[in-house]
């Protein structure tokens, strides 16, 4: 089934063709899974690739991805990971991963430098 005749749902979708290029030579499709969140119908559909939130036209290029499975209900999350990659200024990388956003909000706090470079803005609590 084609991505442009896909109804409203969440969607398992890969690139059926992909080579892209890595220096001077190609890099084979890794088939990396992706989500795809359907919304509308007709022209007012959009297209939502994993974390996007502006969404894609029905006009944008999407031949190039095969649907897997569509889900029937809401994703069941196992084994949730937030992982924080950086590095530093002599180039060495940096990876910290946390379970939930009550750890990535303590990584900040306790790593304050790390707020500017990743753009965190500190909420103000409602009372």
């Amino acid at each position: 089934m084609k991505i442009k005749e896909l109804n409203p749902g969440i969607y398992k979708v890969r690139k059926a063709i992909h080579v892209s290029w890595y220096g001077s030579r190609p890099v084979a499709n890794t088939n990396k899974i992706h989500l795809l969140t359907v919304q509308g119908h007709g022209q007012a559909r959009k297209y939502f690739f994993d974390h996007d939130v502006i969404g894609q036209s029905p006009e944008s290029c999407m031949e190039d991805y095969e649907v897997i499975s569509k889900y029937e209900s809401v994703p069941q999350v196992l084994r949730p990971e937030i992982i924080l990659r950086f590095k530093d200024g002599s180039g060495e990388e940096f990876v910290f991963t946390v379970k939930d956003a009550w750890g990535l909000r303590n990584v900040f706090d306790k790593f304050k430098w790390l707020q500017k470079p990743f753009g965190f803005v500190k909420r103000n609590l409602r009372s």
